[in-house]
């Protein structure tokens, strides 16, 4: 298992990164009563920031991209993880780091109230 400490970034942007992790996929099910959202479904908004990091279109770093205006909802930088950042969303920006190979090349997303939708914009 991939541990806190291992992961390649700062306190700081971990924080960010689980943040914005629980409030774009922080529910534990799609929609009430829906299936569990796994690690890896919150792992993909975890790729969406990377992949944009590493674009030469968008800022070239964590906290860049998600402060862009319109891109993340409900979201603003800030050094302490929210209220809504449960173990599941913890896991799933860790599941991001220990298997950075299973994404895509992914720098948007939208979703539908139950599921979020990957794509390359």
């Amino acid at each position: 298992d991939q541990t806190y400490t291992e992961l390649p970034i700062s306190d700081y942007e971990r924080t960010l990164l689980r943040n914005v992790v629980a409030s774009e996929y922080g529910s534990d099910t799609h929609g009430y009563g829906g299936a569990p959202v796994t690690p890896y479904e919150r792992a993909c908004v975890v790729a969406v920031v990377m992949n944009r990091v590493n674009d030469s279109r968008y800022p070239n770093t964590i906290e860049g991209v998600l402060t862009q205006p319109n891109q993340f909802s409900g979201y603003w930088a800030c050094n302490y993880e929210w209220n809504t950042v449960t173990n599941n969303v913890r896991d799933g920006v860790d599941y991001y780091f220990a298997h950075p190979e299973e994404f895509g090349s992914w720098t948007g997303f939208y979703g539908d109230g139950r599921y979020n939708y990957f794509y390359n914009a």
